[in-house]
């Protein structure tokens, strides 16, 4: 990689994890659900029951820390934690990575 790539020059970088709401159905409580797509075979996700009494960003946040701590890849990324986020008018994006990338 080139030395002025905008990969290497910028700060902050890592995995994206999305999360979404999922609305209450007919057997079903309404729930945050995050996903990371590794690749186009797999897909890691963690569903968790929607609290009310919190913000909504913070119940995406704690379904992304949920995941982290059973994730497969925190093997090979330890001490994994959210840098930054974001949002568009459907998710909420996570950017996470080890703090000794």
């Amino acid at each position: 990689m080139k030395k002025d790539s905008i990969f290497l020059t910028t700060k902050i970088k890592g995995m994206v994890i999305k999360g979404k709401f999922l609305p209450p159905t007919n057997n079903k409580d309404p729930r945050a659900k995050v996903t990371h797509k590794r690749d186009n075979k797999t897909t890691y996700s963690k569903t968790i029951k929607w609290n009310s009494n919190i913000e909504p960003v913070d119940n995406y946040y704690n379904a992304c820390i949920e995941m982290l701590k059973e994730w497969e890849l925190k093997e090979y990324n330890e001490n994994l934690e959210v840098l930054a986020l974001g949002y568009d008018h459907d998710f909420y994006y996570f950017i996470v990575q080890s703090k000794e990338f």
